[in-house]
Order: structure tokens, then C-alpha cells, then sequence
């Protein structure tokens, strides 16, 4: 994340991150959570002092925001579309596990030493994935009360997401922000109309990453829950990488293992990207900003929507017949086929929980670029149809007639010639795996299988080749950018942008 200043020293650790250079990359998770749960009696219990504590507990991170508006709003620009996207995979996640799976009778019925195992589990992969600091202004996130059944329990805290959006599509409309009188004591003091720019700026900035860390934390414990394993990102990796910038427009950053070319506006110095296709898609928002422009605070210019974010469905994606109600599991599979470096597959299987949970390129085409490390983490193996021609044209009829109206005979035609490429060895999962995937996107049962349904129509055969092969045009594209993009790493953008707005040429090329 880039700095507002040229101090290239780093931010101060918790006590909590001290302890794990101490002690060779190695922390306890009860000791961890201990830490955090003596602030939560020091800050919000009863006979606790906000203001004495926030004086004697300055957040010394956000400290140089206060000097420099612009900075942080081009910050709370980047977090807010980050959280914006974080929380649309909760809402489908929730809506998954509460709606179809039972899952608030279940978690009930657990014994309350494995409820508190996998929501610290859960609270752990939050640090991992948010700023760990962040969990000192996020009283629900305390390991009792999510395990409980009050007010700020696991279950209410999802059910109160949902209700913000309860549309399963990986998208949702507006930011949501946790509510709790706490916190909104604390944090009036900042926020309030009265305070001064610098200073509402900042406390907007640490609200969004409070909401962030609450968000992560949820999605870890709900991955938990599901026996999916934790990202193999060690704290000290987490700590390393808060140093290092990442993209302005979808918070990608560069790894040892995830290497991203990431490139820096040379119209500010300050925002960085990790494409041409970021760069671009985000300029609408960046040159509110560019060049130190914005020197007030207005909760208008940082307010993302979902149409602020990238694509949410793929070339080709059919429309859900009236009456078809998408689940969550293909709302999930619709969300991934869109990512740049997916321009050329076909299908995304999940990786099993027992395999090392990495993204899997069976093509030739293996950028990362679209995935954050933790996105990466959590994605599934990609998977292209051979090239014979007419398997391809079947499979990709039998996809647009189930994703549109959840066909049987059309998921049966897939999984038929899933099956065949498994047998083949083409697809490194077990015939159950598949079928388990298809049944639970569709929601339909595959055995015994019925009959694919009436022939393919010429206007079928037609568009789905035009579709198949607009993608596979992006997808050669997409590589030669990220080629070019690739040739001066870590180096100021170059003045070369496609052709947009004529109003807004001077300025494009002043941020190129």
C-alpha cells in the first residue's frame, strides 16, 4: 500500500507482532486473541474511558494521514472498492450456508469448544487478509460473542450483511457498515460534521478498515467451518508485505510466490496498478485525486458501487430465465469466468480441501495478475475444454442452457463430458468431485442422468461460437498487454492510453 509521504520507515507493530519476530515466525492463536481481548476490556468495558484510551493508544499508522487529505482519500478510494468486493463474497458465503445449508442449527449444535476453535481459526486468516491492528476497533469481533447468541453473534452478524443485499451474486449494490454504539461513541469524535477535514478523512479511513477486518474475519471463519484450508501467508509474510504497494484498483500486490509487475501514476507518484485494464477502469475515480487535486473530505468522492468493480459475468453469460433463481455455488462460478486471466477457460472446478489450496492453471496462459494472493488462495483450479471443436460447441450449449434456467439435461451433458476428460486424466479430480461441484450449482441430482434435451439450435451453434471466440481474442490480447506491461517493472506508468473520454484527454496523459 503506498505511503502518503517518502518515509520509507515502517509502521510500528503490535505487541502481538513483536511476538511473532520474537519468536521466529511462530504465534500462538489463544495468546494472540488474548491480547486483543484485555484491549476490548481496556477500550469498551464497563468502566472504560474511549477518550483516555485513544489519547494513551494513538493509531500511529494513520497519524501522517492527518497532514495530507489527499493522500488518504485516494486510500479510502482503494479500500472502499476492496471491502466493496470483500463483501459481496460474504453476502454469497452467508446466503449459502444459511439458506441451503442449515447452518444456524448446526453451529448451535457444536460444542462450544469447536465453535470457539474454527471463529478463532477464522479470526486468524482475518488478520492475514485485513490490518491486524483493526481488530482493537471491532468489539464483535471478540471471541466470546461470536460463539454466543447475543446481539453480535456469528449468526446475527451474517444475517445482518444479508439483510443489506440478500442477492447471492457476488455483488453488492452499496457498502455495508457494521453498526455498534461503541464504536460509534469512539469514532464520533473523528466522523462528526463538526470535525475537521484531516480528521474525518482519517476516521472514515480506519472505519473502513475496521469493516474490513470484520468482513475478512467472517469469511475466514465461514471457510473454516467448511474445512477449507487457511492460506499458507505467515504472519511475518503479512507484516513484509503491508511495506510494499498494491493496485489502486483491486488491491493485487506483489509476492515472492504471486510475483505482479505493478507500476506507479507518474501524475501523482502515489497510485499503483497492476494492468493497463486497472489503470484504466479506475481513472474515472483516480482523477478526482491525481496530482494532489482533492484537499477537502467528501464522503461522495470514496462511496464505490458495485459498478465500480470489474466485470461481474463473462462473454457469453446467458441470462436466468424468468422463474430461475441463480445459487450461490453458480453465482460463484459465474463470478470467476470473467477474471482477466480466465478469458480463455471454460470452467472453474473447486480444489479439493485436502490439496494445497492454490490457483491451478491447466492452460498455457498462467498470470495471476487478477487475483490478489488471498484471492488466490481461495480460488479454483481453471479448466479448458480440449479442441475438438464439437466438444467445445456442446459443452459450451449444454453451460448456457444450465446457467439459464438450471436444465438437467443440460448439467447432465456437462457432466458427461466432464467425466470423459476426467477419465482421460485431462481433469485431476475424482468423478465425485465433479459431480458434487455441478450438483450443488445447479442444485439438481445427476444419477440417474436424463437426456440432454432438443438439439442445439443454429442461433445457439452461432452465437457460441462468435462468444467463444471474442474470448479467446481477449485472452491473446490480455497476455500482449500484460507482456508490454510486464517490460519495466516496478516503473512509472507510461503515457499510453486507449482512446475514452476527449474531455478528459489532458488529464489522462498527465496521469499516464
Amino acid at each position: 500500500m503506498s505511503s502518503p509521504s517518502d518515509d520509507s520507515s515502517s509502521p510500528p507493530l503490535s505487541p502481538a507482532a513483536e511476538a511473532v519476530i520474537k519468536t521466529g515466525d511462530s504465534c500462538f492463536p489463544d495468546d494472540w486473541n488474548a491480547y486483543f481481548e484485555l484491549i476490548y476490556l481496556d477500550k469498551y468495558g464497563p468502566n472504560a474511558d474511549i477518550k483516555a484510551w485513544i489519547l494513551k493508544n494513538p493509531d500511529i499508522e494513520m497519524l501522517p494521514y492527518l497532514g495530507n487529505v489527499n493522500a488518504c482519500n485516494m486510500q479510502l478510494s482503494m479500500t472502499s472498492k476492496i471491502l466493496l468486493e470483500s463483501e459481496g463474497m460474504l453476502v454469497c458465503l452467508a446466503i449459502e450456508q444459511l439458506n441451503y445449508n442449515d447452518f444456524e442449527a448446526k453451529w448451535a449444535a457444536l460444542e462450544v469448544t469447536e465453535r470457539r476453535r474454527i471463529a478463532l481459526d477464522g479470526l486468524v486468516r482475518g488478520a492475514c487478509s485485513a490490518r491486524e491492528k483493526s481488530r482493537a476497533d471491532c468489539p464483535e469481533m471478540s471471541l466470546s460473542g461470536l460463539v454466543g447468541d447475543g446481539q453480535y453473534s456469528l449468526v446475527n452478524l451474517l444475517k445482518a450483511i444479508v439483510m443489506h443485499d440478500p442477492a447471492a451474486t457476488f455483488r453488492i449494490r452499496s457498502l455495508y457498515l457494521f453498526h455498534h454504539p461503541a464504536v460509534e461513541q469512539e469514532f464520533d469524535l473523528f466522523t462528526n460534521e463538526s470535525a475537521a477535514d484531516n480528521f474525518r478523512a482519517v476516521g472514515h479511513l480506519r472505519l473502513l478498515h475496521r469493516n474490513r477486518f470484520i468482513v475478512e474475519a467472517l469469511i475466514g471463519i465461514l471457510e473454516a467451518y467448511a474445512g477449507k484450508p487457511a492460506p499458507k501467508i505467515s504472519l511475518r509474510e503479512e507484516m513484509e508485505s503491508e511495506r510494499m504497494p498494491s493496485c489502486f484498483a483491486c488491491g493485487t500486490e506483489s509476492t515472492e510466490k504471486f510475483p505482479v509487475t505493478l507500476k506507479r501514476c507518474s501524475g501523482c507518484k502515489t497510485a499503483w496498478y497492476c494492468s493497463k485494464v486497472c489503470q484504466d477502469r479506475d481513472w474515472k475515480e483516480h482523477k478526482k485525486f491525481c496530482g494532489g487535486r482533492s484537499t477537502k473530505f467528501d464522503p461522495a468522492l470514496i462511496t464505490p458501487t458495485s459498478n465500480d468493480l470489474a466485470p461481474a459475468e463473462f462473454i457469453g453469460c446467458p441470462a436466468p430465465d424468468p422463474g430461475f433463481v441463480r445459487g450461490p455455488a453458480l453465482w460463484r462460478q459465474i463470478w470467476y469466468l470473467p477474471k482477466k486471466d480466465s478469458y480463455d477457460r471454460d470452467y472453474h472446478m473447486s480444489v479439493p480441501a485436502s490439496t494445497s489450496r492454490i490457483y491451478i492453471a491447466l492452460t498455457k496462459f498462467e498470470s495471476h495478475s487478477s487475483l490478489t494472493p488471498r484471492q488466490a488462495a481461495r480460488a479454483p483450479s481453471a479448466l479448458v475444454i480440449p479442441s475438438d471443436a464439437a466438444v467445445s460447441l456442446m459443452f459450451y450449449i449444454a453451460r448456457r442452457r444450465a446457467m439459464a434456467s438450471g436444465d438437467l439435461g443440460a448439467v447432465c451433458k456437462m457432466h458427461s463430458i466432464l467425466q470423459d476428460l476426467q477419465r482421460t486424466g485431462t481433469v485431476n479430480l475424482t468423478a465425485d468431485q465433479i459431480r458434487d461441484q455441478l450438483e450443488r450449482e445447479y442444485r439438481v441430482v445427476l444419477v440417474p442422468a436424463v437426456p440432454f434435451g432438443s438439439p442445439p439450435t443454429m442461433q445457439e451453434l452461432n452465437e457460441e461460437m462468435d462468444y467463444a471466440l471474442r474470448r479467446r481474442k481477449l485472452a491473446y490480447k490480455q497476455a500482449e498487454a500484460d507482456e508490454k506491461w510486464n517490460a519495466g517493472a516496478m516503473a512509472d506508468v507510461v503515457s499510453e492510453w486507449d482512446k475514452g473520454d476527449e474531455s478528459d484527454a489532458g488529464e489522462r496523459e498527465r496521469c499516464g
